[in-house]
């Protein structure tokens, strides 16, 4: 029996004011596998996986996730689907919003006992996710304190409390020291080995090779 991939992309297309950008573009991914989207700046990495993530509407082509054709029109139907994107600018709020890990993680999807936050359950939640990728902060920390590595992998633990199965990163060394970098790869293997699968998006080829 075909084994059933993580995501297909096939025929995709994709202009911007009359500028074609993606053409009849196909891609695979298989479940639990770390696939490197390689190439320069404007060769249109970014622009295929927002497309997989919803950011962007394709012209032509088809999507599907888990075997099923998928049609989204925003990035929110791309997480129904399992599937988000961690971009290499970082997401988590500002320091000017002065907010800890866990209000960043469950921000906007809180969870509530009646009328009210569940804040014991969102730190017990934020905890597990800490402690499963290894992540050396506390649900209470603040976001701005922490180290540039640190907040990269709060990222993805941030994907991964809704569910995810298929994670997007975007250069996501681009802003790491070698040791924020190692600790990345890590849990980017650790997560591989749970049956997550990853596109890993880069030009920097020594990278690719360690990872991919």
């Amino acid at each position: 029996m075909e084994k059933t991939c993580a995501v297909s992309l096939k025929n995709i297309c994709k202009s911007f004011g009359g500028v074609q950008v993606l053409k009849n573009v196909n891609f695979e991914l298989q479940k639990g596998e770390v696939h490197a989207l390689v190439g320069g700046n404007g060769a249109g990495k970014s622009t295929l996986m927002k497309i997989l993530n919803g950011a962007y509407v394709k012209d032509s082509g088809t999507v599907q996730v888990e075997g099923k054709v998928v049609e989204y029109h925003s990035i929110q139907d791309a997480w129904k689907c399992g599937v988000r994107m961690i971009y290499q600018e970082l997401s988590l709020l500002p320091k000017r919003y002065s907010l800890t890990v866990y209000e960043n993680i469950f921000l906007a999807r809180e969870m509530k006992k009646g009328f009210f936050l569940d804040k014991e359950s969102m730190k017990k939640r934020t905890s597990e996710l800490l402690n499963e990728l290894k992540i050396e902060a506390t649900p209470n920390d603040i976001i701005a304190d922490l180290p540039v590595g640190t907040c990269q992998l709060i990222e993805i633990a941030k994907a991964l409390a809704t569910d995810a199965q298929v994670l997007i990163l975007d250069e996501p060394t681009a802003s790491l020291t070698e040791r924020e970098t190692q600790i990345l790869f890590d849990r980017v293997r650790q997560l591989k080995n749970n049956g997550i699968s990853i596109v890993y998006i880069s030009h920097r080829m020594k990278a690719i090779f360690q990872i991919a």
